[in-house]
């Protein structure tokens, strides 16, 4: 599981690296101020906000799948 936050003190290489990407959830850019997790399936990037991941949270999860991995955002189809 890959982590982005404040706290891990991003210097100005690490922020050009993250500066081009993008959250899975809701599309907007990589700002170093906020917390960000890695699908560990897809490796796909999202704000924890977006997909309800708090920093505490993910101190506990050894594998981290995303919504779409998950299948908890699947629909039935008819």
């Amino acid at each position: 599981m890959y982590l982005l936050n404040e706290e891990e003190g991003l210097d100005e290489e690490d922020e050009d690296e993250h500066g081009e990407t993008l959250c899975g959830a809701c599309g907007k850019n990589y700002a170093s101020d906020e917390f960000w997790i890695c699908c560990d399936i897809c490796e796909k990037w999202f704000h924890g906000k977006c997909v309800k991941i708090t920093p505490a949270k993910a101190e506990h999860i050894k594998q981290y799948k995303c919504p779409s991995c998950s299948g908890s955002n699947k629909r039935a189809r008819p």
